[in-house]
């Protein structure tokens, strides 16, 4: 594992591309939540000036 995914240094993280590749197989992800636009892994995404936690998961929201 790369450590600087571990560190406290930042507060931003993206998750690595061959781990969600594994989970959206599953789940089939249409909106990446806590992103920014250099690390979003779906077409809809919240960045932290969206504030996915103030915003609706449903369709049509976030950025496209």
């Amino acid at each position: 594992m790369n450590k600087s995914l571990l560190t406290s240094n930042k507060d931003d993280w993206c998750t690595p591309q061959a781990f969600f590749d594994e989970l959206d197989r599953e789940f089939h992800f249409d909106l990446d939540a806590a992103a920014s636009s250099e690390n979003a892994k779906c077409k809809r995404y919240f960045t932290k000036e969206t504030d996915g936690l103030k915003n609706s998961w449903g369709g049509g929201y976030g950025i496209l």
